[in-house]
């Protein structure tokens, strides 16, 4: 594979990550990188990347905004990858773009790419990636090897775009006469992560706000814009499939457990009654409550906990005021009603 050492402009570039939420930021550092970016510095974006769609099911803490700025971070620092291991004084077509070793649970393999890549090497080398993010809630999960993937996907996906760009297959038609051309002696400033200002440029620049590459230019900006979004989109889908992957595990574990909900008293308890994904009510600090009769529970139960446990059940939406958040007036027996019936039936009580 060629590659090149660090030249004294890319060693002085500087990618900044967006600001992280404090509930993050306690277990995640995102430091600000300085010329090429290191293994360790792009595993702590994808690490970040997934903790926050780990709370996708959370309203409260879940950020779509921070999870798009850290999608366009990652773009932009695996550019800096690309660019650092690829000069642009190479032609592409001279590159060889070597994979990393593949562990043998994952039935694809991968072999080196010469120059751009056929549809076929493409596909193979997305079937690893989602093979390995799959993985995520597993023991075979290697999130070192994730990160290389990601970075080979990248780096064939781009070669693809140079191949494509350089025979103008997709040079856009110019209604009001030819383009004018780029005024090479003109500074121009991107800052990191923002993936629009990249796309609207009609070279591929250096985070670098007094000098230019041009000769790293492609012919048009299309296929870039293109190969941005299609990135962005393959880092968000990726990232999302952890958390479905944890509720579908959760709710294997406890699914045993629906068959002897029954107490020795014959009533059905919360303590082993699991919401839809999984959870037990006691991860919430719900305490625990049953009933005899599938209409009335066993013990007295505050507004506060009775509203917690139709949200966690996520059953009686009807009875819960939207701007409060309290029950209804005159509404709390109904309530107790509705978790009794589907403690005892395990199916929400019909409104």
């Amino acid at each position: 594979m060629t590659r090149a050492h660090s030249t004294s402009t890319s060693s002085s570039v500087t990618y900044s990550p967006p600001p992280l939420p404090e509930y993050l930021s306690t277990n995640h550092t995102l430091n600000v990188i300085v010329g090429v970016p290191k293994d360790e510095e792009v595993k702590a974006i994808h690490d970040t990347i997934r903790a926050v769609n780990s709370v996708s099911n959370f309203p409260a803490l879940y950020d779509h905004k921070l999870c798009t700025q850290l999608a366009q971070y990652l773009f932009t620092v695996q550019m800096a990858v690309y660019r650092n291991e690829y000069p642009s004084s190479i032609f592409p077509e001279e590159n060889t773009y070597v994979p990393p070793p593949i562990p043998s649970h994952i039935s694809t393999s991968l072999e080196p790419v010469v120059g751009a890549p056929s549809d076929a090497e493409l596909e193979s080398a997305y079937g690893v990636v989602r093979a390995m993010e799959n993985l995520a809630n597993s023991p075979f999960f290697d999130p070192v090897l994730t990160v290389k993937l990601s970075q080979h996907f990248f780096n064939i996906q781009f070669a693809r775009y140079m191949q494509d760009a350089n025979q103008g297959q997709f040079t856009q038609r110019q209604p009001n006469g030819p383009p004018l051309p780029l005024n090479e002696n003109e500074p121009l400033t991107i800052i990191p992560g923002d993936i629009s200002d990249v796309a609207n440029q009609q070279a591929i620049q250096y985070v670098e706000p007094t000098e230019i590459d041009s000769e790293f230019a492609p012919r048009s900006n299309d296929k870039l814009d293109k190969l941005c979004t299609l990135q962005h989109e393959t880092n968000c889908l990726l990232r999302g499939n952890e958390e479905l992957l944890r509720n579908i595990r959760q709710t294997l574990v406890g699914a045993h457990s629906k068959g002897n909900r029954f107490n020795q008293t014959g009533s059905c308890s919360s303590y082993h009654t699991i919401n839809e994904k999984g959870e037990f009510p006691w991860m919430h600090c719900l305490e625990d409550i049953y009933s005899l009769n599938g209409s009335s529970l066993n013990r007295f139960i505050v507004e506060k906990e009775l509203v917690a446990y139709l949200k966690f059940y996520d059953i009686g939406a009807y009875l819960i005021e939207e701007e409060t958040g309290n029950l209804k007036p005159d509404k709390q027996e109904d309530a107790k009603k509705a978790l009794a019936y589907f403690l005892y039936y395990c199916r929400p009580l019909e409104s």
